[in-house]
């Protein structure tokens, strides 16, 4: 488990994407990308799964005080 904190717009979204190999919505990747000296490729391939973002749920919970 990764727990990355950052300042919103810092980019922590868009690194945690990359490190669970959904870079679809990107337009460009220059160089390459590798996971562990897997190439992102056979990584999607053969560790499906295993690495996996999943979107932040924000939910307001509160007390009320009334009686």
């Amino acid at each position: 488990m990764l727990l990355v904190l950052g300042a919103p717009g810092s980019g922590c979204t868009s690194f945690l994407r990359v490190m669970a190999n959904q870079r679809a919505g990107y337009t460009t990747i220059d160089g390459t990308v590798e996971y562990g000296g897997i190439d992102a490729h056979t990584f999607s391939k053969l560790y499906r799964g295993e690495a996996v973002y999943n979107q932040e749920g924000i939910a307001h919970l509160f007390a009320s005080s009334n009686q």
